[in-house]
Parts: C-alpha cells; structure tokens; sequence
C-alpha cells in the first residue's frame, strides 16, 4: 500500500477542464509515482492510470469523504481540477513532506503557500505552522491530508466554500498542527515560485476561464472550450485583480463607472 493517494475532487459541470488539467499533469509529472483518483457524480476520467470513483447526486464533502472511504493510503494530496500545474514536479520532495507527515503529525500540510504559514514551527526552514484562527486556516489548496483527520473533519452538506469558511471557524477542532511551505523569498506571486507541486491558482473563477488560464492555454497548445465555459471580461479580471487594493475613494469611482454601463463598460 503507498503512503499517499491522490485525489482530484472535481464534478461533472467542469469536465471541460479535465483535458487541460491532466494534459499538464502528466506533462509536469510524469514520474508520479502515486495513485490518481478521480471523483465526480456520473461522468468518468479516461486517463491512463487514473482510477474513476463516480459517487452519485451528493454534496462535495459528502463526495469528498465517499472518496475517502474508498482508499486505503493514510494520506491523500487534495487537489481540485482547475489547479493546473505549470511546472515539474518534484516527487523526492513528495517522500520528504512524508517524512514530515509521521514524524510530526499534522493534520495536513499545505504544499502551495495560498496562503502560506503565519508562525514559524519548530527548526523546519521551509515549513511554517498556520495557526486556527489565521484567515482560510482550512482551505481547498492543495495539501496532503491525514486521511482520517480530514474524514473526521468533513460536514458532508458542505461545498467548497462553505468547507473553507465554516471550516476555518472550527480549526481548533482538529487538535493537531496545521502545517504549510512557506513562501519562498523574493516572490510575490506564487505561481512564479519554484515548489514541488506550482500550480495555476486557480484556472475557473466564478464559472469562467480566468485570462491567466487563457494565457497558459495557449502557452502549452490547450483546447479549452469558451463556448461551453465562458472567458472573464477585462472588467471582471480587473475587478478581481485589483478592486479590494484600491482606496475607498477609487472603489467609489469604479462603482460609479459600474453602475453607468455601456459608457464604462469593458467588453472581453
């Protein structure tokens, strides 16, 4: 049985960014040497070595933790579907986070800092500890989960962002350390570092491509489909991008120009 087990929680209205995602991951990583699973109501992944577990109409914890029950390994890598992988993996440092994993048993380990650690843990140099309360101190990045702890965790009605936020209210719960990577130095953008696991984070915001994803798309000749999944707008990437940075006064300017449309309005 391997120590590790990866799962790629997903669901059938975003099958149209399975291609794109596991093109990149069996490009990145292609020594993998873990177990895939793949999990979504109906529809199946057919990938080579990837293994389907289709679980029905259900909420995703409730999915998530039908998953987990299914899979033997003691740890499982957490990823969702549009965290496409952007660069080569590492899978040596993968034994070493392991190692990390028994020896000082977390209740996961955050390996892509969004966000990274807030305290400093132990001597580790590249590790730091998040603590309960710190904001998204659970999160859906990915990160290498004991397994039984994140079963015990999960609240099966929840979704994503209720797992994230209600999650983070009842952090303390888990009793163990929550551990992170930290952020490498120098580095502002985390898609810019060099991590073992470097990810677009994350490629689908609010339903559509984001713009990064359509940049990266035609950086590695991906097909992705802007019929079925719409590209943001400019307005809705800058709104994302730089609305909560701006001082009130200018959130007030562009509220303004927003509610004055079509003469403000920026078309895609």
């Amino acid at each position: 049985m391997s120590q590790l087990a990866i799962i790629v929680q997903t669901c059938d209205k975003y099958s149209d960014v399975w291609e794109a995602f596991y093109k990149l991951l069996f490009k990145y990583w292609s020594d993998c040497p873990f177990q895939i699973y793949h999990v979504s109501e109906f529809k199946k992944a057919d990938y080579k070595g990837v293994i389907t577990i289709n679980t029905g109409n259900l909420a995703w914890s409730a999915m998530l933790k039908f998953a987990l029950d299914k899979i033997s390994s003691p740890f499982v890598l957490l990823l969702q579907e549009d965290y496409l992988l952007i660069k080569k993996a590492d899978s040596s440092v993968f034994h070493d986070y392991l190692k990390i994993l028994e020896n000082e048993k977390p209740a996961y380990l955050r390996i892509f800092p969004v966000p990274g650690p807030d305290q400093v843990y132990k001597n580790f140099k590249n590790i730091g500890l998040v603590s309960f309360d710190a904001p998204y101190s659970i999160s859906t990045q990915a990160a290498i989960w004991n397994k039984n702890d994140l079963i015990n965790f999960l609240v099966p009605q929840e979704n994503p962002w209720e797992f994230e936020n209600n999650g983070s209210q009842r952090a303390h719960r888990l009793k163990k350390p929550i551990l992170s990577v930290k952020t490498q130095a120098g580095i502002k953008i985390q898609e810019q570092g060099d991590y073992a696991y470097t990810y677009l984070c994350t490629a689908v915001f609010k339903g559509r491509w984001m713009k990064e994803a359509d940049i990266l798309a035609k950086k590695e000749d991906l097909k992705l489909d802007y019929n079925y999944r719409p590209l943001e707008t400019w307005e809705q990437y800058y709104f994302r991008k730089y609305y909560l940075k701006l001082p009130i006064f200018w959130r007030h300017i562009w509220d303004f120009a927003r509610s004055n449309r079509p003469m403000f309005y920026l078309k895609t």
